[in-house]
């Protein structure tokens, strides 16, 4: 007979809670509508893009009862589209103000050591004027050179994060207007 340790049996369990934790959902149309997708950024008129097989959306409930939605755009992924475009919008549905808060600071930690590790400097527009809770805007560089953007805002109980390679915003008021919509509509919508 294998005799198994409590330590072991313990970490087992909690690997097995994890797994259990975040469960995947049927991604309903309404709430596709919040997120900013590739036709969306057309306002921007920045080039033709064709979104056939490059997008993707999901749709999750974490454990502590906090909801993520996410859509993802990766021009590489049709081999019609020439001009490189990565765009990803999530949002997160926190539980309470003070969740939304340590989820802020938490996604934008993520980021930054994402981009470390991708040796992409942030450069951080920290002086923007918004009505948001916290508002989090910085342009990525590579090599010298701008290659996109990142926005993470905080509204409530509400994270909006949008991230963007293969053009970038110097003007935080531009994009941001661009946003604003979206963000009032995910403000008001019942999840």
């Amino acid at each position: 007979m294998i005799k198994v340790k409590p330590l072991v049996c313990l970490i087992l369990i909690l690997m097995a809670i994890a797994l259990v934790a975040c469960t995947n959902k049927e991604f309903p149309e309404e709430q596709k509508e919040l997120l900013i997708n590739i036709a969306d950024f057309e306002y921007f008129e920045i080039g033709d893009y064709d979104a056939s097989g490059c997008e993707s959306y999901k749709s999750k409930t974490n454990i502590d009862g906090s909801i993520e939605l996410e859509y993802d755009y990766d021009y590489s992924l049709n081999e019609n589209n020439h001009n490189p475009l990565f765009l990803t919008s999530e949002i997160e549905v926190n539980a309470d103000y003070d969740f939304a808060v340590e989820a802020f600071k938490d996604r934008i930690s993520a980021y930054n050591i994402g981009a470390s590790i991708a040796d992409i400097d942030l450069v951080i527009f920290e002086d923007v004027e918004s009505s948001y809770d916290n508002l989090y805007f910085a342009i990525k560089e590579y090599e010298g050179q701008y290659i996109g953007n990142l926005v993470v805002i905080q509204v409530g109980e509400v994270i909006v994060a949008f991230l963007v390679d293969g053009v970038y915003f110097d003007e935080p008021e531009l994009l941001l207007g661009f946003l604003e919509s979206y963000v009032e509509a995910i403000e008001s919508y019942e999840f």
